[in-house]
């Protein structure tokens, strides 16, 4: 059974964690904390009205009307606010555009100076160029559009200061998922990510004011370990890469698998059945202990056992078995603690999903 899970994307940090709506039920890490606070409409609700935004709503300052599809006021906001999700539309092939909006509840004025922009993006501080969509079935995270004139699609507001009381309205115009995606989490960087948000069909608030860029679409790498056997998988993009414990598959200094290396490799051997892999590589390394001279020529023996049994493992014909040993290269772990030197003695294979 695997003991820990952890996603996050290959380019940005964001420490969140979102349900996987997987049969396995696995966990997105990509922001810490779960949601909590009041939510009173859950996601998968009624979409709001889908019509284009007023001049009122593109400018920001919103007359709090229609219904939300997830309301919740466990913001990271300085002052107490409440955060509604109002729809998330596919607008064309191409495209689709989350609205949600935000109130003030407390007494203060709500500073939202760079709450909501991308990182580093001074260009965009006043946009919700850093609230994203994320697609864990499909491991992507798809940021705003842009047009070549570095002008976010999405909203925009001239003042930093939410008065007390006031609700202001948002939208961000998003490269379109795949047309069988039918539900997305949301990341808005002032709360807890929200889950199974579903896209229905809508019309865009304005057309972008120029030619759109190449889209920014990251991919979610997919970090898994199990801690009884201290195997790990590493999920990228199509690939998929199993971490094998040396300790589990083999005695100290031995390239022979023990036995408790058979139902271990009977997993890996399965899923290359089930995978579209042609090719497998197989890497056998070792901790910094010794030196390479030794190490180098054991992991390569280590990889060429794995190598043998997940031949005589899989039922399917036309794969190739790339090899090698690195001895003590590309350590994963801190060599200098027992458990580090431990996580750096194994063996990988990596084939494509």
């Amino acid at each position: 059974m695997w003991k820990h899970d952890e996603y996050g994307p290959k380019a940005s940090a964001l420490p969140w964690p979102i349900r996987v709506g997987a049969p396995c039920a696995l966990t997105l890490a990509l922001l810490t904390g779960c949601v909590s606070g009041n939510s009173d409409d859950q996601p998968g609700g009624a979409a709001g009205d889908g019509n284009a935004a007023s001049e009122q709503q593109k400018s920001g300052k919103g007359q709090g009307d229609g219904k939300s599809i997830y309301s919740t006021t466990a913001t990271y906001l300085p002052e107490a606010a409440q955060l509604d999700i109002m729809s998330l539309e596919r607008v064309s092939a191409e495209t689709v555009v989350l609205r949600f909006r935000i109130t003030n509840n407390s007494a203060k004025r709500l500073v939202m100076l760079y709450n909501m922009s991308d990182d580093g993006d001074r260009e965009a501080d006043k946009t919700v160029s850093g609230v994203s969509l994320i697609d864990p079935d499909g491991q992507k995270q798809y940021f705003p559009w842009f047009t070549e004139n570095r002008t976010c699609y999405c909203s925009e507001w001239d003042n930093h200061n939410f008065p007390p009381g006031e609700t202001w309205d948002f939208w961000a115009a998003y490269p379109a998922p795949p047309k069988g995606v039918d539900k997305l989490s949301i990341s808005t960087r002032i709360a807890a990510p929200i889950n199974d948000i579903p896209i229905t069909d809508g019309t865009a608030p304005e057309e972008p004011s120029g030619d759109l860029t190449d889209p920014k679409i990251l991919d979610i790498r997919k970090l898994e370990e199990d801690l009884d056997s201290g195997t790990s998988r590493d999920e990228s993009g199509d690939d998929v890469s199993v971490m094998l414990s040396s300790d589990v598959l083999f005695d100290l200094n031995e390239s022979k698998l023990t036995g408790k290396a058979d139902s271990i490799l009977k997993k890996v051997a399965k899923e290359i059945d089930d995978s579209s892999a042609t090719t497998v590589k197989i890497d056998g390394y070792t901790d910094s202990s010794g030196n390479d001279a030794i190490n180098e020529p054991l992991s390569e023996d280590r990889a060429k056992s794995v190598e043998k049994k997940i031949k005589e493992l899989t039922s399917r014909s036309g794969i190739t078995y790339e090899v090698a040993g690195h001895g003590s290269a590309d350590p994963v772990a801190d060599n200098n603690t027992e458990e580090g030197a431990q996580k750096n003695r194994r063996v990988t294979v990596t084939f494509a999903k």
